[in-house]
């Protein structure tokens, strides 16, 4: 059996990591799900489809999408420096893709919610925000301490000012602590960067990853079960604790996939082509809206319509090798 194990190459396949390109296909198709059952929905996704307490599939992809792309900037700054860049050339490569992929959010809110929105905080916004500050903090000395102290005080900042965002003005409230919370993405994304450096380097084999993954999740599940209950808004340590440690478990079970069978190439294109699949699902909701279809589907009818988009979506994913790939890898 061909196993994809961090740092060795894949015949024929740029020795590129295909897991973490399945796992992030996984995540953003789990969203696309998300979004259309809410869309369509004249009630909440959480009233029909949870995983543990209020939670539901889209509040488990997102985590795990941040955190991979953590874990993909590992490979994309190890690559720059593979080509003997220096550090302000770096810099301005990791600022290049950031700039295309905050201009993209941009032009999404306004062809999605209008003019009134087009400087509307949204996800690709903030991921490109902590993408850069990530990808810099880096590039500094004594880099994992200081990935592994950004990290959780990025996310125990969230969860204990949160209560006090109406403090702050509306609009800084919205971007540091709203619901695409820049200070919630530097967290993930620190993690994922910081797992990285240790298991992208090949130094830990599939059975410890998945050792690490299981207890990490185990004490979120310790903690909902003990009064300290799995949220998503605001996002509780258990929450995180949860998602951080099936990220893990995921890709450790990934590792053991066989990257040349047809049958994980769907999820590889949707992993390669997330932001284009992510872009282009928008597409649903300015046609439900325009056609008076927010909000009008039973239950069933919307879960049903969701299935059939994401198929669509995932199918799709082979022919969306457009520029703006790089962006989100």
């Amino acid at each position: 059996m061909l196993i994809n194990l961090p740092g060795n190459s894949v015949p024929g396949r740029y020795n590129r990591d295909y897991s973490l390109d399945i796992l992030r296909g996984i995540a953003v198709i789990l969203m696309i799900f998300h979004h259309v059952v809410t869309w369509l929905y004249t009630g909440s996704i959480r009233d029909i489809i949870t995983i543990i307490g209020r939670i539901s599939v889209g509040d488990i992809a997102a985590p795990i999408f941040f955190t991979v792309c953590g874990m993909s900037l590992y490979y994309s700054i190890n690559a720059m420096q593979t080509k003997h860049l220096g550090t302000v050339d770096m810099l301005k490569k990791l600022a290049q893709r950031s700039t295309k992929l905050y201009l993209t959010g941009l032009i999404l809110c306004l062809a999605a919610f209008g003019q009134a929105s087009f400087f509307y905080w949204g996800v690709l916004q903030s991921l490109a925000a902590a993408s850069i500050l990530i990808g810099v903090l880096y590039l500094l000395p004594a880099r994992k301490t200081v990935l592994l102290f950004t990290g959780p005080a990025a996310l125990a900042g969230y969860y204990f000012f949160y209560p006090y965002a109406y403090l702050l003005p509306a609009k800084l409230s919205r971007i540091l602590l709203g619901d695409f919370s820049l200070v919630l993405l530097i967290g993930f994304l620190s993690i994922g960067l910081f797992m990285a450096t240790y298991v992208l380097t090949g130094n830990y084999k599939p059975p410890t990853i998945a050792a690490i993954g299981l207890s990490v999740m185990t004490l979120g599940l310790v903690g909902h079960f003990t009064g300290f209950l799995i949220t998503r808004f605001p996002a509780s340590p258990s929450y995180i604790l949860f998602v951080v440690g099936l990220a893990l478990l995921m890709y450790a079970a990934l590792l053991f996939v066989k990257t040349d069978g047809a049958y994980v190439y769907p999820a590889i294109w949707a992993g390669r082509n997330a932001l284009n699949i992510f872009v282009l699902h928008y597409l649903i909701y300015v046609y439900g809206k325009h056609a008076g279809l927010v909000g009008s589907f039973n239950g069933l009818y919307s879960v049903l319509v969701a299935l059939v988009v994401t198929a669509f979506f995932l199918l799709l994913s082979k022919w969306m090798a457009w520029p703006m790939r790089a962006v989100a890898q």
